[in-house]
């Protein structure tokens, strides 16, 4: 599965100049069209010749002196395209200013491109970046335990797990890549796997030390832990490979949905590493990851390379079923299992929450490729996913990681439609949403859903909503005076 496997070494290209210090880019002489261009003593090791790092840090000032035509928004010249025939191949490989259909742009470069600026502040943002990270394991680790330790009802009641900390999208202008004229820096995919093919192409490039990236193809191999696909052939035997390709782990949903030209389309969602505790990953997947992680690292902010050496992750795939009997793959999450705190007795928890077995499940990665979004996909699977955890005995609370704003929208109209399904079930439960959910309540649909208190009742708060509003203006007025007269009560019991 190691896209090495299928690739043929790279023909070395002697940069020529013109005269003026400016690079012209070379065209490779295999009839392949390779657009890569190095030298004879690169490696393929993060490094170009004589040891230089292919992404090095320049300052804004030294931005300033690089001619504008020579800068490139790395949002904008790197595209992405998913392709499971020949045809696909042949017209991405195509020059053409026009984006075309499928054809999409990555959210973030930074973890591929160091992007020129000011050091201080280049130094800042990794700094939060690497809290954030750590953050991931140690302070959420110990942030359960804490909350898990202290039984009180109120303070059970005001957790706020994965409901804070939004994470802001980047600005338009974020990324830039120096050195190069007229660059296009193209990403093709694979179908089933995510197999990369990366193609760079530019009219003239400047000397290496006046790059922000001395050679792009290294700078992406570096973050892929090994080499990519430049030639046509290559990508070609990945494409068969991709036909062949059957989904690993085990099957938990299957769904279908009609597009507008009345077309049926069927979609499974797999499972991977629920025994992983006990028996480990399935033969294969350790690869197979490794190829979807960095596909990840261009549409997550902050988001780390995650691989089978720690156990305590589930792996979540959407495939769509193609008429031939393959698969795309068009969607993945993780979740992590963060182990629970024991509870000490019984009457801390129900008896069957009492031990050491149970699990905080966090929801981390979450991507449904840009092409296949908004068109519900992405909450048919998320809905798959939750469901999925709230049938597994083990899990206590299932919660979201620190999430952009898209997907936490996702997951509160996910959860408030699982919330009223659930209030809509229950005939001895008495439902008034002019008022705020009684504590009560919130327990029993946090033991029945496993979603944080938090959840529920920003969940109950939207249905309520959404019930006054066709009620009429007086019902809306009656649930804003009840909410705050619950409040001003809660306030003072704690004062």
């Amino acid at each position: 599965m190691d896209p090495a496997n299928n690739s043929k070494k790279r023909v070395n290209e002697e940069p020529t100049t013109n005269g003026n210090g400016v690079f012209k880019k070379v065209n490779g002489t295999n009839g392949n069209s390779i657009s890569h261009q190095e030298t004879p003593e690169a490696e393929h090791n993060g490094r170009g010749t004589n040891g230089v790092e292919q992404v090095k840090s320049m300052t804004a000032a030294e931005l300033l002196e690089i001619p504008t035509e020579f800068r490139a928004n790395g949002l904008k010249v790197v595209t992405f395209r998913v392709v499971d025939n020949e045809q696909g191949l042949l017209t991405a490989s195509e020059s053409s200013a026009a984006p075309a259909p499928g054809e999409f742009n990555p959210l973030f470069v930074y973890q591929y491109f160091k992007e020129p600026g000011d050091e201080e502040a280049e130094a800042e943002a990794a700094a939060a970046r690497s809290a954030l990270l750590a953050s991931d394991h140690e302070g959420t680790a110990v942030k359960n335990a804490a909350n898990d330790s202290d039984n009180s009802e109120a303070e059970e009641e005001d957790e706020e797990e994965g409901m804070d900390g939004r994470i802001v999208l980047p600005d338009e202008n974020e990324g830039v890549i120096a050195g190069y004229k007229d660059l296009k820096v193209t990403v093709l995919l694979t179908a089933a796997t995510w197999k990369p093919f990366v193609a760079v192409s530019y009219s003239e490039a400047l000397p290496p030390g006046q790059r922000s990236v001395t050679d792009i193809v290294q700078a992406v191999e570096k973050v892929y832990g090994h080499k990519v696909m430049t030639t046509n052939d290559a990508m070609l035997q990945a494409i068969k490979d991709d036909a062949k390709f059957v989904p690993i782990g085990r099957k938990v949903n299957g769904f279908t949905t009609t597009d507008k030209s009345n077309t049926e389309h069927a979609y499974e969602v797999y499972e991977v590493g629920k025994e992983s505790q006990d028996l480990g990953y399935p033969a294969r997947f350790s690869e197979y990851l490794a190829l979807i992680q960095p596909v990840l690292q261009w549409f997550i902010y902050a988001s780390r390379i995650v691989t089978t050496d720690d156990s305590h992750w589930l792996h979540y795939f959407l495939y769509q079923k193609t008429n031939d009997g393959s698969v795309r793959l068009i969607g993945y999450c993780s979740v992590y299992r963060f182990k629970m705190w024991p509870r000490k007795s019984a009457a801390d928890a129900p008896a069957q929450w009492v031990g050491d077995h149970l699990h905080r499940c966090r929801i981390a990665q979450f991507l449904v490729l840009p092409p296949y979004q908004k068109s519900g996909l992405g909450a048919r699977m998320l809905r798959s996913i939750i469901t999925r955890l709230q049938e597994d005995s083990n899990t206590y609370e299932i919660t979201l990681e620190d999430a952009s704003p898209d997907c936490q929208n996702l997951f509160d109209v996910v959860t408030a439609f699982l919330v009223r399904e659930h209030l809509s079930s229950q005939k001895t439960m008495t439902i008034d949403y002019k008022k705020p959910l009684p504590a009560e309540q919130i327990t029993q649909i946090r033991q029945k859903l496993k979603l944080a208190p938090s959840v529920i009742k920003f969940a109950f708060d939207v249905l309520a909503c959404s019930t006054a509003r066709r009620q009429g203006r007086e019902a809306i007025q009656d649930y804003y005076e009840n909410l705050t007269v619950a409040t001003q009560q809660k306030i003072e019991v704690h004062a």
